[in-house]
């Protein structure tokens, strides 16, 4: 890895970039971080009874807010040996997605410290952002926002997809000292995966120095997300590698998807593509 990208909301604690500035000493990758802040553009007949002006001063107290985060980052980043570069957005909600691709597309990953991408709207845009369309990967490093390191088990978490795939293929990059992976099947659809679903992947992942196993589990009562968390507890899964938004998008926030709920449940990394 040569370059992460990170996205630091300006209502985040500026501590929530610590996991990430350690992933990437670590790696010794450059690390851009991108400030965002959201404008308001409200129509005054949206707004009865309030001047324009007022949604003109917040927003310039708003830029004047972030250009002192810009700072602050700065100052944490000077203390490191890390390469880096800061850079300040402040945008309208609707444009959020597509500044994000525009830095997504430069970097080898883009990194989320913690779960507050799922509780945070500009988070959870910059997600989409970054994964949706870029064509690179996003790690997503937990719950408890822990560094990616020591990999020595992988779980993959593989419907047949071609998103599954494209996290897959993005992994070997992460993995150099994995030894172990799981090729996990849950409910295999055996008209869609094959009569012996998941051996291909496996013979796949085993000529990159892999010992494999293919797990085909029934999901029974519960959900997708809590058997892929708790198969990756049971067999001490280091790294999640998946795919994200395998069906539609809107559907996925609409009912939820396997995307947000593991999201919303995972304790350890995971590396998605789409």
């Amino acid at each position: 890895m040569k370059t992460l990208l990170t996205i630091h909301d300006i209502e985040q604690p500026i501590g929530s970039l610590k996991p990430v500035i350690l992933l990437a000493e670590e790696l010794g990758a450059h690390l851009d971080v991108v400030v965002l802040g959201v404008i308001r553009n409200v129509a005054v007949a949206a707004s009865p009874g309030v001047p324009a002006v007022y949604f003109h001063d917040a927003n310039d107290e708003l830029i004047n807010e972030g250009k002192a985060r810009v700072g602050e980052v700065q100052t944490m980043l000077a203390k490191t040996d890390l390469s880096h570069s800061v850079m300040l957005e402040c945008r309208d909600a609707a444009l959020i997605e597509n500044v994000v691709l525009g830095h997504a597309m430069l970097a080898d990953a883009t990194v989320f410290p913690d779960g507050n991408v799922l509780n945070d709207d500009a988070l959870s845009r910059s997600f989409n952002g970054a994964l949706l369309r870029s064509g690179r990967p996003v790690l997503f490093l937990g719950q408890k926002g822990k560094p990616l390191k020591d990999i020595g088990t992988v779980l993959y978490a593989w419907n047949g997809e071609p998103e599954s795939a494209k996290a897959m293929h993005h992994s070997l990059n992460w993995i150099d000292g994995a030894t172990k992976a799981h090729v996990v099947l849950v409910d295999p659809d055996e008209y869609k995966v094959g009569e012996n679903p998941g051996d291909d992947v496996a013979a796949f992942l085993s000529r990159n120095h892999l010992v494999v196993s293919v797990d085909r589990i029934p999901r029974g009562s519960r959900d997708v997300a809590s058997v892929l968390m708790q198969h990756a507890s049971d067999i001490g899964a280091d790294l999640i590698v998946m795919g994200g938004y395998s069906h539609s998008r809107f559907r996925e926030w609409l009912i939820g998807g396997t995307t947000r709920s593991t999201l919303k449940e995972a304790n350890i990394p995971i590396l998605m593509a789409h």
